[in-house]
């Protein structure tokens, strides 16, 4: 924590106009209680929002610190001290995971979903547009209520009328009528569910229980007019005038200091935004509110923050979808779906104790091996492993743990009601283990509140009429998402009684609060922008009736807050000239409007000097020269050896040292998994024909077409790639297949007969085993009697980067090294690229000399390894580019001297 240059200052000596302020309207309450004989425990003072309660109290205390004090409390907070509300079954709740089931059981209901859209069915129309709509008019409940919940119960229902009557219902042309349709009824199934609800706040209504304990209404006014204070005051004033008083709005006389930052980016933006509060909180400047403009930013800069040991108070919070409790959640539910992928499954085993470590790294282990990028393909392939007769005890461990997933993933399947579904998540949390993190966790406790986890909560939809629709586990995983979308976490950091030093809170609750500081963040033209959001079902005349805020409405608001908020003694606004995407920002008008307004000049400066400037010397690494003396290999392979070739410090990394990297598990099929996949079409092909090759088979190329096409079908299947992702492959195979066999006809006629595919060979070189898979090897009788021997290797790339490999014979590596393992002196050699529409070969003409120099270069290399020789990182070009081993060697960062 930083150490401060002065005193924190005291609450009234902050900000002056705000002290002053407050004794107003402090005397205003004192004095007129007293005009009217009212007992001040019995004055009620209604404040804009209740973070204001504690500052009120504080105020009052100092005002007059001998004698009662008036009730300072919030709409929300009376209503609550005035009695219970128990809701009824279709009244709206303000709880989405609640309020969900409701809208969807009235869309049904209405038979809005049921008409459809020209021709459609309804389990169609339904089943795709029913989890569009419903949260659509959740949403436009919520708005509407806002109006209805100020008028009084007895005149809510004419009011829907009059609403209803005032809708928009014609003038557009055929192809709008229907989405017409659609606004009109969703708008005026949100009216009718507001207007006909119950609200915990109708108890202020009853003025005769109200007036029992309260003689005196006092409203304090804030930015934005507040409904149902004002409509209370209104009955108040007609019953007994003197006894309800709407006190001043705050009205700043100046403006502080006002320091405009231009940030580069989102990530400079929230650095300076750090240094500034800590800057603040250094000279003595505390607190120091922090206004959230942009839930991500705030989000960086407070743990920037935190990082610092500052003492925080988040009022404004995040959503509880983006904790980590929750996305622990939605790991496990994203685990159990039908369609889960491998991945999937693996990160919600690694985020739970169901497995002991070692069998999670032993299954994800061989599932990447296997390369199945979903989890049901998986458990198939596994299950018929078992069929096998002989497996090793590793295999029967991750059979085991497959099926220890599997098991308790079936308890999420099938279809369920709401009440059902929430124990059977209760139930996986528990058996994965994961139950007693969630609960401890501070996030994960109101989560368990939220999705009604707890105890006997789940009896809570037993008796809701809408949540008895069966759902399968993508409708529930849907629900549980919205619920946790719709609230928000707000942390209580326990600071052992000492005052939080920033607090974080909307730009509006900067009103008639006491700062030394105000930090604000976000200000660019996409973050506060000149119109406000007012979109929604409702027309400006109907919102008239409701009195919802209108775009006039909202543009004094925020007018007033942005006045409010460069009356703090120090301001600072920052705002970021580019997106991360590049995109070139300006600061908002409605900032810059609001500049002009205060009549002084705010001072532009730059992040620069926000930050203390070091300059260290550039510490370069040297060149990695390892020896690996006591680690010479005994097997080797081509691959492995053209390593050694490329770059020594490759082949220790990843061949030595064996540090690998793991297989993605994707669905998409990419063009090596398509040459895995020719590889293993080619041999099917070539070993049928070997096979026939005694019967009576015609050798045309219709034979052969229809051969190659059972080898690919053979293949597919052997290789169990899922047909949506392999269909970009599949509409090229027809090109590729003819140019093939056009290319073998005239192969074989030139006297090449097939002999082996995929044939795996090894021989001994002294004390190394050299090793290989050769892809197919041919023999031709040559008119003298004598036998060459063809190794022939496929390839799918570029015709230009296959002749590239042999344009300097003793460069190429593959095909040598596998001439090695023939040890035929009649032998030729040749990689035949099989393109998209042709297919051609090249051959290596010498072959016999460069196998020959390749074992003699592969014995000097294995003596000098023996003999303690470095492995310097020598790579260049590709080999260096796409080298998993780069971090490892530092390349980027080596001295020059080195």
């Amino acid at each position: 924590m930083p150490e401060s240059k002065s005193p924190i200052l005291k609450m009234p000596e902050l900000s002056p106009q705000i002290a002053a302020y407050w004794r107003q309207v402090c005397q205003q309450i004192h004095v007129s209680a007293q005009a009217q004989r009212v007992h001040l425990s019995r004055c009620v003072v209604l404040l804009p929002f209740a973070q204001l309660l504690p500052i009120a109290r504080h105020y009052w205390a100092l005002a007059y610190p001998d004698g009662f004090v008036p009730q300072f409390l919030s709409t929300q907070i009376w209503a609550k001290q005035l009695g219970s509300f128990q809701l009824a079954s279709h009244d709206i709740s303000f709880e989405a995971a609640r309020d969900i089931l409701t809208a969807t059981q009235l869309l049904a209901q209405s038979g809005l979903l049921g008409n459809g859209l020209a021709g459609k069915k309804y389990d169609e129309w339904d089943k795709n547009n029913r989890d569009l709509l419903a949260p659509r008019l959740v949403e436009a409940a919520y708005e509407i209520s806002a109006g209805f919940v100020a008028i009084h119960p007895n005149e809510r229902l004419a009011l829907a009328e009059q609403l209803r009557s005032q809708h928009h219902n014609g003038g557009a042309d055929s192809s709008m009528q229907e989405w017409l349709r659609l606004e009109n009824g969703l708008a005026h199934i949100a009216i009718a569910w507001a207007a006909s609800s119950r609200y915990a706040s109708d108890v202020l209504f009853d003025i005769p229980l109200v007036q029992a304990k309260a003689d005196m209404l006092m409203l304090m006014p804030g930015f934005q007019r507040d409904a149902l204070a004002h409509n209370l005051m209104g009955i108040w004033q007609r019953e007994s005038p003197d006894s309800a008083l709407v006190l001043p709005l705050l009205i700043p006389i100046h403006s502080g200091q006002i320091n405009v930052y231009k940030a580069q980016n989102a990530f400079d933006e929230a650095e300076s935004a750090a240094a500034c509060v800590l800057w603040h909180l250094t000279n003595g400047h505390a607190p120091v509110a922090l206004v959230a403009n942009d839930r991500a930013l705030t989000r960086r800069v407070h743990a920037m923050l935190r990082a610092q040991n500052i003492r925080i108070k988040d009022e404004n919070g995040w959503k509880l979808s983006t904790t980590r409790a929750a996305a622990t959640l939605m790991s496990s539910l994203s685990a159990c779906s039908h369609r889960a992928s491998s991945d999937q499954v693996l990160d919600w085993l690694k985020n739970s104790d169901f497995l002991e470590q070692a069998d999670i790294v032993a299954l994800e282990k061989t599932l990447r091996r296997a390369g199945l990028a979903r989890w049901q393909d998986w458990v198939r392939f596994i299950s018929a492993d078992t069929e096998k007769s002989t497996h090793t005890d590793a295999d029967s461990n991750v059979l085991s743990s497959t099926m220890k997933v599997e098991s308790l993933r079936q308890t999420m399947q099938g279809t369920h009601k709401l009440s059902e579904w929430i124990l059977n998540l209760q139930q996986l949390l528990h058996s994965s283990r994961q139950w007693e993190g969630i609960r401890i966790d501070p996030a994960g406790e109101r989560i368990l509140t939220a999705l009604h986890l707890k105890e006997n909560a789940a009896e809570d939809f037993e008796r809701l009429a809408q949540a008895q629709t069966r759902m399968r586990i993508a409708d529930f995983e849907k629900w549980v998402n919205l619920a946790l979308e719709s609230c928000n976490f707000i942390p209580t950091d326990a600071y052992d009684d000492a005052e939080p030093q920033v607090v974080i809170l909307p730009l509006n609750q900067l009103l008639a609060r006491p700062f030394a500081a105000v930090v604000i963040p976000g200000c660019d033209e996409v973050r506060v922008q000149t119109a406000p959001d007012l979109s929604g079902l409702l027309t400006p005349k109907q919102k008239a009736a409701l009195a919802l805020p209108t775009p006039e409405m909202q543009h004094t608001v925020t007018r007033q807050a942005w006045q409010n908020a460069f009356a703090t003694p120090v301001c600072d606004v920052l705002w970021r000239a580019f997106e991360l995407s590049g995109e070139s920002l300006q600061m908002s008008n409605v900032v810059q409007s609001a500049l002009r307004g205060t009549g002084s000049e705010s001072m532009q400066l730059s992040t620069e000097q926000l930050f203390e400037r070091r300059v260290e010397d550039a510490q370069p690494t040297n060149k990695p020269m390892p020896i690996g003396a006591e680690m010479v290999p005994k097997r080797l392979s081509s691959s492995a050896y053209e390593k050694l070739r490329n770059c020594p410090y490759q082949y220790f990394a990843l061949q030595m040292l064996g540090l690998v990297e793991d297989d993605e598990l994707v669905d998409e099929i990419s063009k090596r998994d398509f040459g895995t996949w020719l590889h293993a079409v080619l041999s099917h092909f070539h070993r049928s024909k070997k096979y026939m090759k005694n019967k009576a088979v015609s050798v045309d190329i219709y034979a052969y077409t229809a051969m190659i096409n059972i080898a690919a079908e053979a293949a597919t299947q052997q290789l169990r790639l899922p047909a949506d992702a392999f269909l970009p492959w599949a509409s090229i195979w027809p090109h590729v297949r003819d140019g093939y066999l056009k290319w073998l006809i005239n192969h074989e006629a030139s006297g090449f007969q097939f002999d082996q595919s995929e044939w795996a060979c090894q021989t001994q070189l002294r004390d190394l085993t050299l090793h290989g898979r050769i892809d197919r090897v041919d023999h031709l009788v040559e008119t003298q009697g004598t036998q060459s021997v063809m190794l022939i290797d496929y390839k799918t790339e570029s015709v230009s980067k296959t002749t590239q490999r042999v344009k300097d014979p003793f460069e190429d590596t593959q095909l040598a090294f596998y001439g090695a393992l023939l040890e035929v002196d009649t032998l030729r050699a040749a990689y035949v690229n099989v393109g998209e529409f042709d297919t051609k070969m090249v051959e290596q003409t010498h072959i016999v000399e460069v196998r020959d120099a390749l074992i003699e270069g592969i014995l000097d290399d294995m003596n000098r390894i023996a003999g303690g020789a470095a492995f310097p990182a020598l790579g260049e070009g590709t080999s260096c580019d796409y080298c998993a081993a780069r971090g490892l060697c530092r390349k980027d960062f080596w001295s020059e001297a080195s």
